[in-house]
């Protein structure tokens, strides 16, 4: 086993705890400002479009696309490309966020004039107060950084961490506004596992058949009891010769039946079912479904089509196996 040298390990408790008590410090000096900014980004009728320059550049791409993911229209713009033809897509509705550790980057300085006449509003985020830039913007927030976590006090450590903690605050402030809930990320993200889960219909969850989980109008209770342990299920739709979905039996039905009557077993499927059973269309998405059974306390649930036809019979296990539980 490697032994551990207690000077590494200094060290890196050494940065961890600047960059800390900067997100300390950042947490307790909010203002007004950061009200502000949230509230223009949450009524902006444009995008928010976020600009920076070498690691504030690699921040403001990862800020904006989070903001993105959490239902922002949001891009990153690279000054350099603006400076070359990609200011076009700018327009006067627009909020542009100028992200620099100094507020003196040359490069952003350089995108004033045009961002100007364009008319979009002009926020700076930077880690130092008195810049050039801030000159210039409508709005100028300053994180309180006092030294980067590098020993010298140059590498962009402890600045690029907490102006990154302020934009991921930023975006899930916007988004609480919005009210973005988890079916809204889940539309963000179609290929993730969340939005595969979220996204997924009743039907392409249910694992049992119409076929498999359904007794017509006229068996009798004998057959119900054979399907309901064959679909493993807890429970049996009852339809008509058009598949129209007429009642359902579950097995604590039969069960309660059993203690109240000698011989049930005989007796057609139709005298016993409940009538008018909680039902869903089959295209509903298994996130509705799964409310609606936890609503009404049922375990087991029939898919129906746009015709009332009986399309398959959806279980809690089927939704718990999806991991949408």
């Amino acid at each position: 086993m490697i032994s551990v040298c207690k000077d590494i390990r200094k060290s890196i408790q050494n940065v961890l705890s600047i960059e800390r008590d900067s997100l300390n410090e950042l947490i307790h000096s909010l203002d007004y400002k950061s009200d502000v900014l949230v509230k223009l980004c949450h009524e902006c009728r444009g995008k928010v479009v976020w600009i920076g320059m070498g690691k504030s550049g690699h921040v403001a791409r990862k800020i904006s696309a989070t903001m993105a993911s959490l239902g922002t229209p949001s891009f990153f713009l690279h000054p350099a490309e603006a400076a070359h033809g990609d200011l076009g897509m700018l327009q006067n509705m627009d909020i542009v966020i100028l992200v620099s550790n100094s507020g003196n980057t040359d490069e952003l300085i350089q995108l004033i004039p045009t961002i100007k006449v364009i008319g979009c509003k002009l926020i700076g985020i930077f880690c130092k107060s008195g810049s050039i830039l801030s000159e210039y913007c409508d709005l100028e927030i300053v994180l309180p950084v006092k030294r980067e976590a590098c020993i010298n006090n140059l590498a962009p450590t402890t600045s690029t961490t907490v102006t990154l903690a302020y934009g991921d605050a930023l975006a899930v402030a916007i988004s609480e506004l919005n009210h973005f809930a988890a079916k809204d990320f889940a539309l963000f993200h179609p290929l993730g596992a969340l939005g595969k889960k979220l996204l997924l219909t009743a039907i392409e969850l249910a694992k049992a058949s119409k076929e498999e989980s359904s007794v017509l109008i006229g068996q009798i209770t004998k057959d119900a009891l054979f399907t309901i342990t064959k679909n493993h299920l807890g429970a049996v739709a009852v339809v008509d010769g058009q598949a129209h979905l007429a009642g359902i039996i579950s097995d604590g039905d039969i069960r309660r039946l059993l203690e109240s009557r000698v011989d049930i077993l005989e007796l057609a499927v139709e005298d016993i079912m409940t009538k008018n059973p909680v039902c869903m269309k089959e295209t509903v998405l298994a996130v509705e479904a799964l409310e609606e059974m936890k609503k009404h306390k049922i375990s087991v649930m029939p898919l129906i089509n746009k015709n009332g036809q009986l399309m398959g019979m959806l279980s809690l296990h089927d939704i718990i196996g999806a991991g949408i539980v």
